[in-house]
């Protein structure tokens, strides 16, 4: 583990964070794939990301 992130939790000041949560995803969510590549390539509009719907 890293020693700068075992002080912040040794001493209570690290915190749970859920990226997705912050970036104002809802849970559950539907699952999405990646086509045409990977993540980087969805950061340079090579590849693209669909929602794959499902019924409940």
């Amino acid at each position: 583990m890293n020693v700068s992130l075992k002080k912040l939790i040794d001493s209570g000041k690290a915190i749970h964070a859920c990226p997705e949560l912050l970036g104002g995803l809802l849970i559950p969510r539907e699952p999405a794939e990646i086509i045409g590549g990977d993540g980087f390539d969805v950061w340079n509009n090579v590849a693209k990301v669909i929602t794959i719907r499902t019924k409940t």
